[in-house]
């Protein structure tokens, strides 16, 4: 069995009067998350029906990251690379279609990081073959939110 110990205590003295200074060892751990460490988790962009009727979700590789920005305050906008586009017009195209079948309006999901930012609704008469995604995407958010998640579609 190995022992550690420090140095003796030092002697000193200090206004005459007798004062011993210990040293001690100090421990500093620094725990991290699992996942490798702060900032690391996957970011996960999804945009689907919330039914799960109408296929297929956009997800964050259909993303043009680097497009992420605010617009008008507090709007969020970005988006879509070639593949985006055509996984969001289908997406939008199919909820159109289901809202003819059923004469109601249908809603796509819109979230970041598992929590939903958006519902928007797709009113079937007014986009009787769904939402055109060339443009991207604009999300109406408070000012701060749509700046903190600039920043994580931007870094990932």
């Amino acid at each position: 069995m190995t022992a550690f110990s420090a140095a003796p205590p030092v002697a000193d003295t200090c206004q005459g009067r007798p004062m011993i200074r210990t040293f001690s060892l100090s421990l500093i751990v620094l725990l991290l998350p699992a996942s490798g460490g702060p900032g690391t988790t996957p970011l996960d962009i999804r945009i689907y029906d919330p039914t799960g009727q109408a296929v297929p979700t956009v997800t964050t590789v259909d993303v043009l990251r680097s497009s992420a920005k605010v617009g008008e305050p507090g709007r969020l906008y970005f988006a879509f690379t070639p593949r985006g586009v055509q996984r969001f017009e289908r997406l939008t195209r199919a909820l159109a279609h289901l809202g003819r079948r059923d004469h109601r309006f249908t809603r796509m999901t819109i979230s970041i990081d598992g929590r939903i930012y958006a519902n928007p609704r797709i009113d079937y008469r007014v986009n009787p073959e769904g939402i055109p995604g060339d443009s991207g995407i604009e999300l109406p958010l408070p000012q701060l939110t749509a700046l903190r998640l600039v920043r994580r579609i931007r870094s990932g």
